[in-house]
């Protein structure tokens, strides 16, 4: 892996989450944009697993809500799946129509 590779993903905020229905982790990055016309370069992604009793992930994200450039989106981003596992053990999508 060379300096470029390693420079393509940075950590920003990190939840562990207990609830009724079970343990979550919650990682949102701040990742380099691999599309070539991409105005912005990098943006915030935000993923969700389930743990196991041991603490693990499980291999499969529960949770993606990824997209935004901005910082303040990241954080709302970040808190909505936490709200929405919390609620109901589960993440939906939300879209604006």
């Amino acid at each position: 892996m060379n300096i470029e590779e390693k420079n393509t993903s940075k950590k920003f905020l990190q939840s562990y989450l207990y609830t009724n229905y079970g343990k979550f982790f919650i990682s949102t990055c701040y990742r380099k944009s691999s599309a070539d016309r991409d105005p912005f370069g990098w943006y915030y992604e935000t993923f969700a697993w389930k743990l196991k009793e041991d603490g693990h992930r499980e291999n499969r994200i529960i949770a993606d809500n990824s997209g935004s450039p901005y910082v303040h989106v990241a954080f709302e981003q970040h808190f909505e799946v936490c709200r929405q596992l919390e609620l109901n053990g589960e993440y939906k999508e939300i879209v604006n129509e």
